[in-house]
């Protein structure tokens, strides 16, 4: 017979439509009759109303979600196509249908699904109509949150959409620029209304997870909301990153309250996903370009975004030097996690944690490039300023989880790490010409475990499985997980790279502690010695051994490529890693003026410039390669 008008269509038709299409037994032919009787449906200006009426009918009748998904799907895709050409009350109408689904329409245990199309609705809504047409929305929203944890999840969601599609490039080029900025200009009036919501939640959730209960099925059906919720609203808070301002966040007690998610909550465990939700959001905020006109105090910022870092020294260590800076002892590598104590599990914590980590190494390069120069001002008081002693500690942590990072057995906390300590040596000063600062003994003693941190990059073994044995340098080896040996080898080759570049960075103003750095590196992958200056007792490492032997420490058997070619061992690996890669980061550094030197060493007789000190520090250098069998290393390691 003749087919029914499409405003007539009813949804019953529709429903039994969608059965068909779900059905694994309906014939192709009947199937596509379905699915053009959906798309007819959905085509439709009506199918905003009706859909939002189907969606109703099928909550109270326990239709299935596909019918649902559908029903919210239609009205959202007529929203998008037909808005415009709507009628003022029908436009209203929608708008309070909409936030009834939203405030009554969803139920805690919906598929996530369902919750996304309802807040998607709201969001289609306000792009189009909000401030000005649609004056209550945000007060209206925030009487929807007070009603229950699922609902002040779905306006979370709501607000981080729409701040979303509204601020991020990816999302806003649909938007005529003349309606985004409406948009943005309302939004920025509402920063405070919204960050006092966040703040409520956050600390409603945090009371929640750690209430003490000895019900644990009662805390699990209890706790399981409050983790989702927490989840959305640090989601908003990060969208809002762009359009907040430092003040908003400082009155409102944001980032104190984000911190205490990004520690670990014992009853969820480490890593787990709201902490790394937490670490997310604080690291944007790191990044965020702090304003050069504003009344906010720069080092206390700094102090209260420095608050959530707590690095237990046991998983994620940082060696201090075991000798005075200049001595042999002081150049020794950083090595692997904290395996060196007895009874530290550090890999296992540091695999659990790993999420985690990414994360706050992002932060902490936000920190260094957007915080070192201007904390380096405020110490040494450039620009005619009076020196801030304040800046010295938020400088010194800065450094500390910097350099921390660059030990830490992931390339790519590894790689996060690097642009923090190139902000570090852009800021050093010239050991040639440079005037007493405040922040010389920081930079002093900074130096020398940044060179021993990077140096340490540049040592090749390509075996990812290296952690077999404690004795290897952190970054040698990987916890994370490479599909291929050719893409372990191209992750590694690039930051070594990195590495090397950023070591060059230090070295051209420090030329004589990267020369010194370099003959202490080249006395140890020169050494015979069979006891470690670092370990108590006695124990060597892997380092402390002949170079022409392919020793493996603790009967290690020789690990072997694809190919079943030996692997370097360790000793061969450093040596090469210094004699080559050491060698190239540093030589250009050193100024000509070192080489004029040089050649006048014979006829001095102590060394009196930075220059002459550099000439023995050479002088030392030749001495030591020219005492060994140089053919053999030509021979064996191409150097």
């Amino acid at each position: 017979g003749r087919r029914r008008q499409p405003g007539l269509m009813s949804a019953q038709e529709v429903e039994r439509a969608l059965q068909l299409v779900y059905d694994p037994s309906t014939a192709s032919a009947v199937r596509a009759e379905a699915q053009r009787v959906c798309d007819v449906f959905c085509a439709r200006r009506e199918a905003a109303r009706d859909g939002l009426v189907m969606y109703a009918s099928a909550c109270r009748e326990g239709k299935p979600d596909s019918v649902r998904l559908f029903a919210l799907s239609a009205c959202e895709r007529a929203v998008r196509r037909h808005w415009a050409s709507m009628a003022t009350s029908e436009k209203e109408e929608l708008k309070g249908t909409a936030l009834e689904v939203l405030e009554s329409g969803v139920r805690p245990n919906d598929a996530r699904f369902i919750q996304t199309k309802a807040v998607a609705i709201i969001v289609e809504i306000a792009k189009r109509e909000w401030p000005q047409l649609w004056e209550g929305l945000f007060p209206r929203l925030e009487e929807i949150a007070v009603r229950g944890m699922i609902q002040a999840s779905l306006v979370m969601h709501v607000l981080h959409d729409f701040c979303e599609d509204c601020t991020n490039s990816e999302f806003n080029s649909a938007l005529p620029p003349r309606r985004r900025t409406e948009i943005l200009t309302e939004l920025r009036r509402s920063l405070d209304q919204v960050a006092r919501l966040c703040f409520k939640f956050l600390e409603s959730c945090f009371g929640l997870i750690i209430a003490p209960s000895t019900d644990e099925a009662q805390w699990q059906q209890s706790v399981g909301p409050a983790l989702s919720l927490a989840e959305s609203t640090l989601g908003c808070l990060e969208s809002l990153n762009d359009l907040c301002p430092v003040q908003t966040l400082i009155d409102n007690n944001i980032v104190a309250a984000i911190s205490e998610f990004a520690q670990t909550q014992p009853r969820l465990g480490a890593g787990h996903r709201l902490q790394v939700a937490a670490w997310k959001c604080l690291s944007a905020y790191m990044r965020k370009v702090f304003p050069d006109r504003t009344t906010v105090d720069l080092v206390q910022w700094v102090e209260l975004l420095l608050v959530p870092f707590k690095i237990d020294d046991a998983v994620l260590p940082l060696r201090p030097l075991a000798g005075a800076p200049g001595t042999t002892n002081s150049a020794w590598p950083t090595f692997a996690m904290g395996n060196d104590e007895a009874g530290c599990n550090a890999a296992g914590q540091l695999v659990t944690l790993l999420e985690v980590h990414k994360q706050m190494s992002q932060a902490v390069a936000g920190l260094g490039t957007g915080f070192m120069s201007k904390l380096f001002g405020l110490a040494n008081g450039s620009d005619g300023r009076k020196p801030d002693p304040r800046a010295l500690d938020p400088l010194r942590r800065i450094l500390d989880l910097s350099l921390r990072m660059l030990c830490h057995p992931s390339p790519t906390v590894r790689a996060n790490a690097l642009p923090a300590v190139s902000a570090f040596a852009r800021e050093l000063p010239n050991q040639k010409n440079s005037s007493a600062q405040p922040t010389d003994q920081l930079s002093l003693e900074a130096v020398a475990l940044l060179m021993r941190c990077l140096a340490d990059q540049m040592v090749r073994s390509g075996h990812p499985d290296s952690p077999e044995s404690p004795l290897w340098p952190t970054a040698v080896f990987s916890i994370e997980e490479f599909d291929d040996p050719g893409e372990f080898d191209s992750v590694f080759g690039n930051h070594r790279t990195v590495a090397t570049n950023v070591f060059k960075l230090v070295a051209g103003p420090r030329f004589l502690d990267a020369t010194r750095f370099l003959r202490q590196r080249i006395e140890i992958a020169c050494s015979r010695a069979k006891g470690s200056p670092v370990l108590p007792g006695g124990r060597g490492h892997a380092m402390c051994v002949d170079p022409d032997e392919s020793f493996f420490p603790n009967g290690m058997s020789i690990p072997r490529d694809e190919g079943g070619r030996a692997m370097a061992s360790p000793a061969q690996a450093f040596f090469k890693a210094t004699l080559v890669a050491l060698v190239d980061a540093v030589v250009p550094s050193i100024p000509r003026g070192a080489f004029a030197a040089l050649g006048r060493l014979s006829q001095l007789h102590a060394a009196t410039t930075v220059e002459e000190e550099t000439a023995a520090e050479l002088r030392r250098i030749l001495e030591l390669t020219l005492g060994m069998e140089i053919h053999k290393a030509y021979e064996w390691y191409g150097c």
